[in-house]
């Protein structure tokens, strides 16, 4: 199988076992459950965070910080927090973490001058926190 350029983008391939073993469960309190589904021969990595006993309200208050956390560790690996599906409704959250805020501005401006009425994509790709 031969991978596309951006496929292999989600993170270098030596760097997946790193990856894979600083979420398998290791990513501290935010993450007590991460389990890995692995595409190695494009280079991605899928993480999946399984609930497991937390109540409902440490979920809700421990997810987003798994998630932080696990994509710190992507950017710090050289990889980056979207494969070959793009930027989605989880993404979009952590969009400050590989890019500025000079870089999401002109990403938002760019995006306005070609989409003024907010009808390609809506919601998938720039954070909901202003």
């Amino acid at each position: 199988v031969k991978a596309s350029e951006a496929e292999k983008n989600f993170i270098a391939r030596q760097e997946a076992n790193a990856l894979a073993a600083e979420t398998e469960g290791t990513t501290g309190t935010a993450a007590p459950g991460a389990v890995t589904a692995n595409r190695l021969y494009v280079g991605n990595l899928h993480v999946n965070i399984i609930k497991g006993e937390l109540t409902d309200e440490q979920w809700n208050k421990e997810l987003s910080k798994a998630i932080r956390e696990i994509f710190q560790l992507t950017i710090k690996l050289g990889g980056t927090i979207s494969g070959e599906h793009g930027i989605g409704y989880v993404q979009k959250n952590y969009m400050d973490i590989p890019f500025s805020k000079t870089s999401l501005s002109l990403m938002e401006n760019i995006k306005k001058l070609f989409d003024p009425h907010g009808i390609l994509n809506p919601g998938k790709i720039f954070s909901d926190k202003k």
